[in-house]
């Protein structure tokens, strides 16, 4: 090829993962886990197509950490091992057809509606969501750091899975980014704003 885009289907090297070409396909909300957290019939048939397509890596949509960080009631779990087999379910049908998979951890602080209307909502500040119009309660000094070790738990679970790596979701007003604003975060310990 001739064009800018002579590289896209040769393979790249990330130490030592090797994705067999330069497309990757981002995670996407599809609302198909099944209620209770774990991956459907519906699920795997969305991800065995998108890898039939040839993305060389393929990371699957907002994986939630801990009960309290849901953000709709079809998200995928990643916070207990009751969560393992079928995240390798996933993982095995992008690998099928020669794919990487990834996964996406996920916390969603303050936004979620039906955990704010339930009053299970928790964030780093007592801040209104704009989106929703409630507010969430504090997280303790304790809740942070259990949080932290959620990430960490859940990134082992899904190495367990049979994943080749993770993405934390550290975007889109959720809980890594409500630490992170000044707008959302307004606590005077350690874990204070910038």
């Amino acid at each position: 090829m001739t064009t800018p885009l002579k590289n896209l289907f040769s393979p790249l090297r990330v130490k030592n993962l090797e994705i067999p070409n330069r497309i990757v396909m981002p995670p996407m909300g599809t609302n198909l886990g099944n209620p209770d957290g774990t991956v459907s019939e519906a699920n795997l048939a969305f991800m065995e197509r998108r890898a039939r397509g040839g993305a060389g890596l393929i990371i699957t949509e907002i994986t939630a950490v801990h009960p309290t960080g849901i953000a709709i009631p079809s998200e995928l779990g990643s916070y207990d091992d009751r969560f393992i087999p079928g995240l390798r379910k996933l993982a095995g049908v992008i690998h099928a057809h020669g794919s990487k998979a990834a996964m996406q951890l996920h916390h969603t602080g303050r936004e979620s509606l039906f955990l704010l209307k339930a009053g299970k909502a928790i964030a780093p500040s007592p801040i209104r969501s704009l989106v929703f119009g409630l507010t969430p309660r504090e997280m303790t000094r304790g809740e942070i750091e259990e949080t932290v070790r959620d990430y960490a738990e859940a990134a082992s679970r899904v190495k367990r899975a049979g994943y080749d790596g993770v993405e934390v979701l550290a975007a889109a007003g959720y809980l890594i980014t409500q630490f992170l604003s000044p707008l959302t975060n307004l606590r005077t310990d350690e874990y204070g704003g910038p």
